[in-house]
């Protein structure tokens, strides 16, 4: 959907739902300053966005439900599904993928946040605060094999951030957290 600022959103599918561990599957990129409301109601997921919320211009917003969306009998998970849509008249179509490992024992590390901070998104801060005191851009979460995926992105510059999120507030500020990062920008690549 593009030119939209969605109060609602409702996703119909051709099964009955479950959500399955929502809190730790759901991850919206550009994050938003406040959780919206997410329910089933038979074949149908309800999102009621906050009230008060204001989306940015011209952006492309993704609602990543991982493995959260599963059918009722089975429970078979709908893998990877988002939702996109775009304040503007277009989507971002742009991605960056990789591979996150322990430093220590070089193997995959699973349910690390990855985050993208836009090249002079604060000036104010030094380059290595920013997961301290600055929400990123756009985020996704490492998978078992220790794969993430950032899609939609738009065309920029980035400073990517890779962080053990122990209190699932994207940022780096609990002691028993670990934080990676490239110290040179990213691009993002069309994928074909």
């Amino acid at each position: 959907s593009k030119n939209i600022t969605p109060r609602k959103i409702t996703m119909e599918f051709d099964e009955f739902l479950v959500l399955k561990d929502l809190n730790n599957n759901l991850m919206i990129s550009p994050p938003l300053n406040e959780d919206p409301e997410i329910k089933l109601k038979g074949k149908k997921v309800l999102i009621k966005n906050p009230k008060d919320l204001v989306f940015d211009t011209n952006t492309t917003y993704t609602y990543f439900f991982g493995d959260a969306i599963c059918d009722l009998h089975e429970e078979n998970p709908n893998k990877g599904f988002e939702y996109v849509f775009s304040t503007g008249t277009s989507l971002d179509s742009l991605s960056i993928r990789g591979k996150i490992l322990s430093a220590q024992h070089l193997l995959p590390e699973e349910g690390v946040i990855v985050s993208l901070y836009k090249k002079g998104m604060n000036d104010t801060i030094r380059f290595d605060s920013l997961p301290y005191f600055v929400r990123p851009y756009y985020v996704a979460r490492t998978n078992k094999e220790g794969e993430y995926q950032l899609n939609n992105l738009r065309s920029d510059e980035y400073l990517i951030f890779a962080v053990k999120d122990a209190n699932s507030n994207y940022f780096f500020d609990m002691p028993n957290e670990e934080i990676a990062f490239i110290d040179s920008l990213v691009i993002p690549q069309k994928v074909y």
